[in-house]
């Protein structure tokens, strides 16, 4: 592909096409993290209103409240997102479930642990906003490796792939249709 042009403009059209994905990446990532500490934050201003005396306890009763998790559904990734919540939960010993609602899914925790569910979600808060600088420089690193990588490289690996892409499309339509085949 470098000799396509004459000269090394496809090295550089491909280290163009990588870096401009990788910026995007980054971007939707850094904004994607910026979301979810800021529903980690509304959720404990949400648990703060719970704990507040915004609702009165009845006696000999055991009180839950929920805590609506629409604005972390809405986030990429909501299942690794919810195991991050549950395991910080857990290990604080907060009694939680996730409850599936009609409205949409909801944190189910006990009334008398909102300041323990609010300090919980400050300390992801605060872990989610620290772990975007590492995450950039991760990304950044990624892209220097792939920089470096020879065109010849990249192109061995793109004819790779292909190749195992192509032989895994003619085994299963071999199989669909119920054809054999016999090693020449």
């Amino acid at each position: 592909m470098t000799n396509d042009f004459g000269d090394d403009s496809g090295e550089k059209l491909v280290d163009w096409m990588i870096r401009i994905g990788q910026d995007v990446g980054e971007a939707a990532m850094v904004a994607s993290g910026e979301r979810l500490a800021s529903a980690f934050k509304r959720a404990r201003g949400d648990c703060e209103n719970i704990s507040g005396g915004e609702i009165e306890p009845s006696p000999g009763v055991a009180e839950w409240a929920k805590l609506d998790m629409s604005e972390f559904t809405a986030l990429p990734e909501y299942e690794t997102i919810r195991q991050i919540i549950d395991e910080k939960l857990s290990r604080e010993g907060i009694r939680h479930e996730f409850a599936p609602m009609p409205e949409g899914e909801h944190l189910v925790f006990m009334v008398e642990d909102a300041p323990a569910v609010n300090d919980a979600f400050k300390d992801l808060e605060k872990a989610t906003r620290a772990s975007a600088p590492r995450a950039e420089k991760e990304l950044s690193k990624m892209r220097e490796r792939a920089k470096d990588e020879p065109i010849a490289e990249k192109a061995a690996h793109a004819r790779e792939a292909s190749s195992r892409l192509e032989a895994a499309k003619g085994k299963a339509r071999d199989i669909s249709r119920g054809v054999e085949t016999r090693a020449k």
